[in-house]
């Protein structure tokens, strides 16, 4: 077997990649997703040009262990005869997170895209550092959307990526590797001649990306935003995506009795529910693809705003994450806008080694619209 040899060269040279903007960097391919991501731990897929070994983790488990993740990874290397050293405990690895969608309005908005976050390390390093080879993994659902523009629909769940079992042990920043934001839920829009006036509104704000840890820093992106001020509409006041570990603010502030609420603080989460409408219900908040349990999570995505006039829509539901985006508000009277949710902030724990190639934009998730997490091993010189 081979291991890979970081020089000072590659060091720097990773350190001035992940710094780089987004705009300034080389298009990153994530792979083509597995036909079966349910059918084994690891769905394998190679990138040989660039050195790099692809774990999808399955949606079968929420927990894993690197040896085990490698053991299959080094199976696919031999069965297919692909043209890379085996991966070892010492082999760099990058590990990545998508947070879900925000949920559609039919005849109306959609949700806002999820967020995305990596950090990279070695087994080995990770087993030193945490004392157990384990790890969790939670992938965030994309929101319900809802059959009718009068109802919003709820945002995306978080994925997340933890050191301990977070169904038994209440996520923290010592115990969390990756948190990828959910995108906001989307709305209707004011009914023309109800109340007077028919105006536009927003698609839900995407979660954070991306969030690129370094090996001097963690990785951060704040959760998407809705405009404070509106052209040529009363609303006012957001609704705010989540800013490092903080939860956003409402939306629609300045629109009378609104219910919407702000989104959570803290390391996680679920989304936030859609708004209930004349006559329909929002869509439900939602948790992981790959637990029926509820994760000890923070950050949860806000309430959007329910009203029962004839003429207005339900507020979308803010995305879950590291400080979950606020709720958006109902529309009011014809001169407001029902507004979309937020969407939850993302989160990198600082990296442990360096990844050559890195990605440095945020490729789509491999599930589309719901959430993922992926691991790529560098096994190139």
């Amino acid at each position: 077997m081979r291991k890979t040899k970081l020089t000072s060269q590659a060091i720097a040279a990773f350190l001035i990649a992940a710094t780089m903007s987004c705009g300034d960097s080389a298009e990153f391919d994530a792979g083509d997703p597995p036909a079966d991501p349910a059918a084994d731990l690891c769905q394998v897929s190679f990138d040989t040009t660039n050195g790099l070994a692809r774990c999808w983790l399955s949606l079968q488990a929420s927990s894993a262990d690197f040896a085990t993740v490698i053991q299959q990874v080094n199976a696919q290397i031999d069965q297919q005869m692909i043209d890379l050293p085996q991966v070892t405990t010492t082999t760099p690895m990058l590990i990545e997170a998508w947070g879900g969608n925000g949920g559609n309005v039919s005849g109306g908005y959609p949700g806002g895209p999820g967020g995305y976050a990596q950090t990279a390390m070695t087994a080995e390093l990770y087993e030193a550092a945490h004392g157990t080879s384990t790890f969790y993994y939670y992938v965030g659902s994309v929101g319900f959307g809802t059959g009718t523009r009068e109802c919003g629909a709820s945002g995306g769940a978080a994925s997340v990526v933890a050191t301990q079992d977070l169904t038994a042990t209440a996520s923290a920043a010592v115990n969390t590797i990756l948190v990828a934001g959910g995108g906001g839920g989307g709305v209707g829009w004011n009914q023309k001649g109800l109340c007077g006036v028919s105006k536009n509104a927003f698609g839900g704000a995407a979660g954070g990306r991306p969030a690129i840890a370094t090996l001097l820093a963690e990785g951060s992106a704040n959760g998407g935003t809705i405009p404070e001020q509106i052209p040529e509409v009363g609303t006012k006041g957001g609704p705010w995506g989540g800013v490092r570990g903080v939860g956003g603010g409402r939306g629609c502030d300045m629109c009378g009795n609104d219910n919407a609420t702000n989104g959570g603080s803290g390391f996680g989460g679920r989304s936030g529910p859609g708004g209930n409408g004349p006559g329909c219900s929002g869509g439900a908040a939602v948790g992981w693809l790959n637990t029926a349990a509820a994760i000890l999570a923070g950050g949860v995505g806000g309430n959007g705003a329910s009203d029962s006039k004839s003429c207005t829509s339900g507020g979308g539901g803010g995305g879950g994450g590291w400080g979950g985006g606020g709720g958006g508000g109902h529309g009011n009277a014809g001169n407001s806008l029902p507004l979309p949710g937020a969407g939850g902030a993302s989160y990198a724990a600082m990296a442990m080694a360096v990844v050559l190639p890195a990605p440095r934009t945020a490729p789509p998730s491999p599930e589309g619209i719901s959430g993922a997490v992926q691991i790529s091993f560098w096994a190139g010189e």
